[in-house]
Parts: C-alpha cells; sequence; structure tokens
C-alpha cells in the first residue's frame, strides 16, 4: 500500500484451486493493528493446471460464479508454462470460452477498480412508504444495475418508476434469492418500488 499499489491478486493458494478466502469479490487488507489498509485484494483461483485445475473445474467454476455469485474470477496462466503443451493450451482456450459463454466479462485491474471504487462512492438512500420504495441514488458510472430480493413473504417489486417515468425490471438469482434489477445511467436519480405478489 505504501507503494502506490491499490488492488493485489498474490493471496492465494500456490498449488490450490478455488476462493481461498471465501469470495470473489475484492476486499480490504487490514494492517497489523487490524485497520484496513487502501489496498484491496482480489486473490486468484487458479495457477496453471496445478491442484486438479481442470476443464471440469473452470466449467464448475464459471457456471456456479454467473449463477450465484456474480464475483470477478482471477485466473494466473503464465505464457512459458502449461500453455506451451497441447493440453495446457486446450485448458486455457476452455476456461476462456466458457468465461465468456456464462457471460463474464473480460476487465484488467485498472478497470475492475475504477469500476469498484465508484461503487464506494455510490450514495444510496432508501425509505418505505406504505407499499412503496423510495431510493435516492447518486452513481458515477452508467453500468450500474441495483438488485432488489424478493421479500421473506413472497412480495417483490412489480413496478419501477426512475425519475417519474417507468422503469424495465430485470430478474437475476443470485446465491439462491431471486432478484429484481433496475438499470442505472450515470448521475443522481429517485427510483420508485411498487412492491406486489409474484
Amino acid at each position: 500500500a505504501a507503494q502506490g499499489i491499490r488492488l493485489d491478486s498474490t493471496f492465494a493458494a500456490n498449488k490450490g484451486r478455488g476462493y481461498l478466502f471465501g469470495t470473489a469479490r475484492p476486499y480490504r487488507i487490514l494492517d497489523e493493528n487490524g485497520l484496513p489498509l487502501p489496498l484491496r485484494e482480489l486473490p486468484f483461483v487458479n495457477q496453471e493446471d496445478w491442484g486438479g485445475a481442470d476443464q471440469a473445474f473452470f466449467t464448475r467454476l464459471l457456471e456456479r460464479n454467473a449463477e450465484r455469485h456474480r464475483g470477478a474470477i482471477v485466473s494466473l496462466f503464465h505464457p512459458h508454462l502449461v500453455v506451451q503443451t497441447e493440453a495446457g493450451a486446450a485448458l486455457f482456450e476452455h476456461s476462456a470460452r466458457t468465461a465468456l459463454a456464462t457471460g463474464h466479462q473480460p476487465m484488467n485491474f485498472r478497470d475492475l477498480l475504477a469500476f469498484w471504487d465508484a461503487r464506494d462512492r455510490a450514495v444510496i438512500r432508501s425509505a418505505a412508504a406504505g407499499a412503496d420504495l423510495s431510493v435516492e441514488i447518486a452513481v458515477e458510472r452508467a453500468d450500474f444495475v441495483l438488485g432488489f430480493p424478493v421479500a421473506a413473504d413472497g412480495e417483490i417489486p412489480v413496478e419501477a418508476f426512475l425519475d417519474g417515468q417507468s422503469a424495465p425490471l430485470g430478474q437475476a438469482r443470485v446465491g439462491g434469492l431471486d432478484y429484481a434489477l433496475v438499470s442505472l445511467p450515470a448521475g443522481e436519480h429517485r427510483l420508485t418500488l411498487r412492491w406486489g405478489a409474484r
């Protein structure tokens, strides 16, 4: 952190695979006093084909991430090692094709950090008013989506109004929960959601 590094990806199992710290989202690293440093960590989930990272592993990892976790997957292949073999090149190709087929967006660390910084700066305030939820939000980017989980009683958002205009509601299932989604343009907005039975 003292050298200006703001995103790191080295806290991972050298010859293991999977989420070493249980997440595919950047998290803050703590100093020796337990205080957060201005540095995020996003561990890689594999290094080469070590630890049993085969095609079945990548298929399962990427499909589950797309269906449940919606995290950022960092996969480490050195150009002078396993990809020099026919099997290694096939594994790399399979992981890349599977990532694209499951909707993962290629991104470098600069772009990921810019997205996460903007996410941290987003301002959201909400208040319930009867069957409505009123949300005031300010976002810097036009690629943000707000997700609203289905209520415990089974009610879901059935209508959305963004700045007084009807807004389309998308759907997603994340971590076994159903969400209603609203895409946001950059800027300051008022969103109203009306809840009702499925």
